[in-house]
């Protein structure tokens, strides 16, 4: 009879542990979401900014996605931003690329009110989630002509950015590319009673070189030096002498500055188109020597000094190879910034310029790993990705949703031991009555 007892109550002991557990994973799956934010430009939303409703959507489509084009609403969330909104995916490789956009399907080509539809059907650009971890991250447009383009099929206006921790986004520079009144893009006002704690100094000068190495089969290539233009400016005398004279005197290099009223950039095109300059790339060499002024105190984030290469030839097989992807192999800047100044919080101060190497951001950002494929119903083509913002932002990363599951598991854990316990001391307990009541 005890036997039988204690071997019913033990099933019913595993059965219970087991539910425990099960139910347990269940909450755990159920729970692992991932929360992103998005900082939505003005005239995505707002009818009085252009926009053709009140709504900022979403779309993802592996897996059968989250409906068609343009997706779900998103939430607003006014406790990050006023143009901040958010919105819960599952974490998994399901969602590896994400769209947000005006909540408006322009369609194609050829549709009815097509061409009114795209200049209201703004979208960011591909924005891939799959490699890094962003939960909990917002982000962030960079509108500027070298993150912006359009759609081929749609028209719509699609701009690319990065991702920010939420207490440092409105230090970015894609934040003061929104033009909203608390942009820290603002020069810095001297007060002998509050000295600015920036590294370097209105009025220092910053050097930048621009260097291709180990391609002994240079064909040409374009690239953009891009900067912050409300802290750095072109010293114009150093400006005429551009690098490599021998490149400038063969018509082999060509330097335009570019600054229109929300970008500034300096457009470099190479043009080799025979082995004898080309030949000179298989060794570091310098092409385009620039040299900036700061127009305020700054630190190295400030100026935001990047490259982006959009086109990269290569001629050592004997015909155009097209190896963009990899420019960052061949072409990168050296940025030579001015001495560190002493600030009042420091008892010494380096008193050698510091230097530092900036490859081309082709491929590196966020967004960059996106590209146009076949399941992208809209054909985003993202000509802006291969630029980076704020590249510091899109390297951290967050333990959240790890960690949000796993006080589920446990508990459901512990509940299921401690109810295994408390049958086997019933189990225990029945015992010892059936064999006292057997004496008896």
């Amino acid at each position: 009879m005890s036997k039988k007892v204690i071997s019913i109550l033990l099933s019913a002991a595993m059965l219970v542990a087991i539910f425990c557990v099960g139910f347990g994973a269940l909450s755990a799956s159920a729970d692992d979401n991932v929360t992103y934010y998005f900082l939505a430009p003005d005239n995505y939303f707002k009818t009085e900014a252009g926009a053709s409703n009140t709504n900022v959507g979403y779309y993802f489509w592996e897996a059968g996605g989250n409906g068609a084009w343009p997706g779900q609403a998103a939430t607003p969330a006014p406790e990050v931003h006023p143009n901040a909104f958010k919105i819960s995916v599952p974490n998994n490789d399901n969602v590896a690329t994400i769209i947000f956009n005006a909540f408006v399907d322009a369609g194609n080509e050829g549709d009815p009110n097509h061409d009114e539809l795209a200049k209201v059907a703004h979208q960011t650009a591909n924005i891939n989630v799959e490699d890094e971890d962003y939960d909990g991250y917002i982000y962030v447009l960079a509108q500027d002509a070298a993150h912006t383009s359009t759609n081929d099929l749609s028209g719509a206006v699609t701009s690319s950015g990065n991702w920010f921790k939420l207490d440092e986004f409105k230090t970015s520079y894609n934040y003061g590319t929104y033009g909203f009144a608390d942009a820290a893009n603002t020069p810095d006002t001297p007060n002998p009673s509050n000295p600015s704690t920036k590294k370097y100094a209105a009025g220092d000068i910053v050097t930048v070189t621009y260097n291709v190495k180990d391609l002994a089969g240079l064909g040409a290539a374009n690239s953009i030096i891009s900067y912050n233009k409300d802290v750095l400016a072109v010293d114009d005398s150093a400006f005429e002498f551009r690098g490599n004279k021998r490149w400038y005197e063969a018509g082999k290099v060509a330097v335009t500055l570019a600054i229109n009223d929300t970008d500034a950039g300096i457009e470099i095109g190479l043009n080799p188109s025979d082995p004898e300059y080309g030949a000179e790339a298989k060794d570091e060499s310098t092409i385009v020597t620039i040299q900036f002024k700061a127009l305020k105190d700054f630190d190295e984030d400030d100026a935001n000094i990047q490259l982006t290469t959009d086109k990269l030839i290569d001629l050592t097989t004997g015909t155009p190879n097209d190896i963009t992807a990899d420019a960052d192999k061949y072409l990168f800047l050296n940025v030579a910034w001015p001495t560190p100044r002493e600030l009042p919080t420091s008892s010494t101060s380096s008193t050698a310029s510091t230097s530092s190497t900036v490859t081309s951001s082709t491929a590196t950002s966020s967004t960059a790993a996106s590209s146009t494929t076949s399941s992208d119903p809209k054909g985003t083509n993202d000509k802006a990705s291969s630029t980076t913002s704020g590249g510091k932002s899109t390297t951290s990363t967050s333990t959240t949703a790890a960690s949000s599951t796993t006080p589920t598991v446990q508990t459901a854990g512990t509940f299921a031991v401690i109810s295994l316990v408390v049958i086997l001391m019933a189990a225990a307990g029945v015992v010892i009555y059936t064999r006292k009541k057997t004496e008896e």
